[in-house]
């Protein structure tokens, strides 16, 4: 079976990020962003080669074959996964429009990108479809102490069950609160300690053998003071 052959070429690049369209012959451009820009730029050809572009405006240059050829996709910017949220993604959209005066192009102004988000604002995104159950926000982990966060972080890293976008998104967020230095919320019993300084004690911790749940049931007997928690003499 011979494969179509295609009047422009897309990139082959599989990830989250922001791509044009861009009419060579008028140097009008239409901006866009998806979570996997190589099949949203694929599916926009599809319409193109058929003399349909994304929008009335794009239309009007699509009369003829010789049209199609005016145009050309171009990768303006990409991400790794789980390193952007839906929000920022359109923000960085934004700035491309922008950028390439594209609502004097084929952008529509009455649709601007901050408000067609399909995920939820503080989502992270991925290029790899997710089933609903295992898409996770971030704004739950942004909201937990340093002790509650380097918590859960260390035991999700020992479960056999990994979560990989809550992983990703937690070490992000550890690695930011170090960078910052942060206070420690309102509250905490650990209040003299950094976020640096928690996660050093965990690491040490785990090279001395202890494992997860003793390792947790410490910190919580340092934030709360319960002898519930307190560690046991070994015998």
């Amino acid at each position: 079976m011979n494969r179509k052959q295609h009047i422009i070429q897309v990139p082959d690049v599989k990830k989250v990020g922001v791509y044009a369209i861009h009419n060579k012959f008028n140097d009008k451009y239409y901006v866009g962003s998806s979570v996997n820009i190589n099949s949203r730029m694929k599916s926009h050809r599809s319409n193109i080669e058929k003399l349909n572009g994304s929008n009335l405006k794009m239309d009007e240059d699509l009369k003829s074959e010789n049209d199609i050829k005016n145009f050309e996709f171009i990768v303006l910017e990409t991400f790794e996964d789980f390193e952007i949220t839906d929000l920022e993604l359109r923000n960085r959209e934004a700035f491309y429009i922008n950028k390439y005066d594209a609502y004097n192009g084929y952008n529509v102004s009455s649709r601007p990108p901050t408000i067609n988000g399909y995920f939820g604002d503080n989502e992270f995104l991925r290029a790899e479809k997710m089933s609903y159950k295992n898409r996770y926000c971030c704004k739950d982990i942004t909201k937990m102490s340093n002790t509650s966060l380097l918590q859960r972080y260390s035991k999700m890293l020992c479960t056999d069950q990994k979560r990989e976008n809550e992983i990703f998104w937690m070490k992000h967020e550890i690695l930011k609160r170090m960078g910052t230095r942060p206070e420690l919320e309102k509250g905490e019993n650990m209040e003299d300690m950094t976020i640096t300084e928690i996660a050093r004690l965990i690491e040490g911790l785990r090279s001395a053998g202890w494992e997860e749940k003793k390792i947790n049931d410490f910190l919580l007997y340092i934030e709360s003071g319960s002898e519930e928690f307190k560690p046991k003499e070994e015998k």
